[in-house]
């Protein structure tokens, strides 16, 4: 119930796998962090099979453009939902090989930095 994309996890269970996933954490930490599927571009993006982007990140990637390109109101999960399966190219996709050669070279990124705070309407509000 505390996962941002708690919402979607009903509509994409069966077909993704889509869920809460603590066992073994992120790339590059080992625990205390969820990830919503066993695999993904989020854990490990270098590894074979982990390179597609789950519904819990394209979501977090449309919210994103939608904020950006003005929408006149909050995007919704629904609306969401309604653009994905309109667009299922976009979920079977796999990061290039282009993008996968770029990333290669590149060093791991920092630790993430702990935050106390709780994410509303999009926005992090620190505590």
């Amino acid at each position: 119930a505390n996962v941002y994309w708690k919402d979607l996890i009903d509509t994409y269970e069966e077909s993704e796998g889509l869920g809460v996933y603590s066992e073994g954490g992120a790339y590059t930490v080992a625990k205390d962090f969820c990830r919503p599927s066993v695999n993904s571009v989020m854990r490990s993006q270098f590894e074979e099979g982990g390179t597609s982007f789950n519904a819990a990140s394209r979501w977090a990637i449309w919210y994103r453009i939608m904020k950006l390109t003005g929408a006149d109101s909050d995007p919704t999960i629904s609306e969401f939902v309604t653009w994905d399966a309109d667009h299922p190219q976009v979920a079977s996709k796999s990061v290039s090989a282009f993008s996968r050669s770029v990333v290669d070279d590149l060093l791991p990124l920092a630790p993430p930095v702990y935050v106390k705070g709780q994410w509303i309407n999009g926005r992090f509000i620190e505590e």
